[in-house]
């Protein structure tokens, strides 16, 4: 919900969004969201409140006005000794939507899924992507001039590396649904070139062992290897998390994005461009701008 306050507090265009405060603001609700335009067509989206490692393993739900109390119900039996809070937010009508996000460097980099496959902001697929540098455009052109010009008006009024969620409406209209702040470092070192090999998310040098697979309870350094950036990594991530290396996907999907606010180095990877990390592998990993190699302990 704080994305969401420093969002409105910014003036961006947001969709109508509620945070529930418990069963007892049930009747209120109902009230507010039948008197919303289109009330008889529109639909909810039911948003759980919760730590990354939870969050994307809860689905919220989606339900028209009348059934958002009983969708409400269903998660607070589930949820109500957790602490997890509950928002409602009208799903709008969408051409694309996608992230974005300003780097410290002065690239704009934007990811949508496009007409691809799959859903890159949690499943590991790799997105359409569109950066931006000082007026050069690489990669495929995903808005129009002049959707792109609320976006960067957006990301110019909120601080660099923010990382935003946006929704494209039929009429050519921006709306604003979620923000991350992220390390002001974070694909400050990126490479725009779409052909790069690897691309450093947060730079860093770090000593563990690598797990393509981390056990529960990990009590030693790890460097978290071989998986795309999806979500089912994240429940992996704790204390002993020294850097993640994904094969693959978005930059700015919320594997990557969370891994980063663990405030550890993060790469994106072809798979077999560090032939050394291998699961077990124990020694020095450095991710930095002019290069990223693994050397193993003697």
């Amino acid at each position: 919900m704080a994305g969401l306050r420093q969002l409105v507090a910014s003036g961006l265009s947001v969709p109508q969004t509620v945070e529930v405060a418990g069963p007892d603001s049930l009747k209120a609700l109902s009230e507010t969201l039948a008197a919303a335009d289109d009330a008889a067509i529109a639909e909810w989206v039911v948003r759980v409140d919760a730590p990354p490692h939870k969050r994307f393993s809860i689905s919220g739900g989606m339900a028209p006005a009348a059934g958002v109390p009983d969708l409400l119900r269903v998660h607070w039996a589930r949820w109500q000794d957790s602490g997890y809070g509950l928002l409602v937010q009208r799903k709008l009508v969408r051409a694309c939507d996608g992230i974005a996000l300003r780097t410290a460097t002065g690239h704009i980099v934007i990811e949508v899924q496009d007409d691809r496959p799959g859903n890159f902001f949690r499943d590991g697929s790799t997105p359409r992507r569109w950066i931006l540098r000082d007026g050069a455009c690489l990669g495929v052109e995903v808005l129009s001039q002049h959707a792109l010009g609320q976006l960067l008006a957006a990301l110019a009024a909120l601080p660099v590396a923010s990382c935003i969620e946006w929704v494209l409406t039929p009429d050519d209209r921006l709306h604003f649904v979620d923000l991350k702040p992220l390390p002001q470092d974070y694909l400050a070192d990126a490479d725009p070139f779409a052909g790069a090999v690897c691309q450093p998310l947060r730079c860093g040098e770090v000593t563990g062992t690598a797990y393509a697979s981390a056990p529960a309870g990990q009590g030693q350094p790890c460097i978290h290897i071989g998986r795309s950036t999806h979500v089912d990594l994240l429940p992996e991530l704790g204390p002993c998390s020294r850097a993640v290396v994904f094969t693959g996907g978005g930059l700015l999907s919320h594997a990557a994005v969370y891994a980063a606010l663990c405030t550890i180095p993060v790469l994106i990877c072809t798979p077999g461009h560090l032939p050394q990390l291998s699961p077990g592998a124990v020694g020095t990993l450095v991710i930095g701008s002019a290069g990223h190699h693994f050397e193993e302990a003697p």
